[in-house]
């Protein structure tokens, strides 16, 4: 807990720094280029993810203290972002997602419309839209210029259209690129699961081969 802690403290620090020496525009613009300046999000994630592994399903053993945990963020995000929008807003913004990401973890296991398959695919998605949306958000709003200037229906069109691409293109990017390789991975890895089962075991009691054989678990192809 004490390196996302840290990460947590020392971010702001950093974007104060950035501010403070390049003044608010360019500021911003350094903040946002840079991984590790807006990392607040993966910080906090990982420190949620080190209570449960500590404390397990503790969001649901206490709800109490599950929803005075998500208040307290939701406060915090809201006190940092009032002081300094510049310097707070991606320790704010991780704040949100931490509160609303604990009040999920209360929940039981949800049916319906919130256990559709399709968030699945989008949360495989997210960070190729993430990657790409840099270099094709410029070139689809270019494109979209008609819609431009139309108020509200205008932008909710352009965003929309925007997802859309970004989404088909982190598709593509992941069928072509990231899948090939995470076959290539759990080829790689059901080969060490079968070497370390076929591997020698003369000097071994049945027990421990009996152990050796169930913890390999290999799955027929």
């Amino acid at each position: 807990w004490i390196v996302p802690v840290a990460a947590l403290i020392a971010l702001p620090i950093f974007r104060e720094t950035y501010m403070q020496r390049y003044g608010a525009f360019r500021g911003r613009q350094l903040d946002y280029s840079p991984f590790h300046t807006h990392s607040d999000g993966l910080a906090l994630g990982v420190l949620l993810a080190w209570s449960l592994v500590q404390f397990p399903d503790w969001p649901r053993r206490s709800k109490v203290a599950a929803i005075a945990v998500s208040a307290a963020m939701a406060a915090l995000s809201a006190i940092v972002y009032h002081l300094d929008r510049d310097v707070f807003n991606f320790s704010s913004l991780a704040l949100v997602y931490g509160s609303m990401t604990t009040l999920g973890l209360m929940l039981n296991p949800v049916r319906g419309f919130l256990n559709w398959r399709g968030f699945y695919v989008l949360s495989r998605l997210s960070y190729g839209i993430y990657l790409n949306h840099f270099g094709l958000l410029p070139r689809v709003v270019q494109a979209l210029h008609g819609f431009r200037g139309r108020g509200t229906t205008g932008f909710f069109i352009c965003y929309a259209i925007t997802y859309a691409a970004c989404t088909v293109f982190a598709l593509a990017t992941f069928l072509s690129i990231e899948f090939p390789f995470l076959h290539l991975r759990e080829k790689w890895l059901t080969s060490r699961r079968r070497a370390k089962l076929t591997a020698p075991l003369h000097d071994a009691s049945p027990e421990v081969i009996e152990a050796h054989v169930g913890a390999a678990k290999i799955e027929p192809e």
